[in-house]
């Protein structure tokens, strides 16, 4: 699955998924979640070729990021976009299960269309929620399907808005990059999910049960169907 991050994946992504308005939103839908203050420390876990935290730096908002991730192709596609726009961010090649830094390091933590690709969920959330200090906010997404079909279903929604709006180049440029969205996740979507498995929202209840979470809250996403979860450490 590396070998198809590293070769696929993450060469086509920038030009797919990343810019249909629908992963876009979801990127909206996890940032604003966040309140920063100037001066905090920001953990971006599976961070991939940097997308997210050009959101949070396009809001001019004054905090440290550091970016991990296991893929090294992803991870110098992400230095290359903060220095096109004139910032410089920490990114490391580093494994979600093992996170190499003190508890209590970081104001925020945000972890992206993570947690369906790893082979210990669970126990990534524990380190991050470890890292993060007392008070300290959280957005992570998990799982709660495949994606696949309702990323095709998305597709025929583009082409009927394309129709009903007659806006054809704007149209056009949606449809090839949802259609592109879908090729590459096709893998993803009806074969590391399902084998990974999906959360409900009890089965998120439940997980932050047993790490002692109690200041959260659950929010869907319908195209790539995640669940949103984002609160405090206690």
């Amino acid at each position: 699955m590396q070998f198809y991050f590293n070769s696929v994946y993450n060469p086509v992504y920038d030009f797919t998924t990343a810019r249909t308005s629908s992963y876009r939103r979801l990127q909206m839908a996890c940032v604003d979640k966040f309140r920063f203050e100037n001066g905090d420390r920001l953990l971006c876990v599976g961070v991939g070729t940097g997308n997210e935290i050009l959101r949070i730096l396009g809001k001019g908002y004054r905090v440290g990021i550091v970016g991990v991730d296991t893929s090294g192709s992803a991870l110098r596609r992400a230095y290359r976009k903060a220095l096109a726009v004139g910032e410089t961010i920490d990114l490391i090649g580093m494994d979600a299960h093992h996170l190499g830094f003190s508890g209590d390091s970081f104001d925020r933590v945000f972890s992206h269309h993570l947690m369906g690709f790893l082979d210990d969920d669970k126990g990534a959330t524990r380190e991050m929620l470890r890292v993060l200090k007392s008070g300290g906010q959280f957005v992570i997404t998990y799982p709660s399907g495949s994606g696949g079909l309702s990323l095709v279903s998305e597709v025929g929604r583009s082409i009927l808005n394309s129709i009903q709006s007659r806006k054809c180049r704007q149209a056009v440029t949606e449809f090839l990059a949802l259609a592109g969205a879908a090729a590459v996740n096709i893998p993803i979507a009806f074969w590391v999910r399902p084998r990974q498995g999906f959360y409900s929202n009890r089965d998120l209840e439940k997980l932050f049960a047993d790490l002692g979470l109690t200041d959260y809250q659950i929010q869907e996403d319908s195209v790539y169907q995640d669940l949103i979860a984002y609160g405090r450490k206690p």
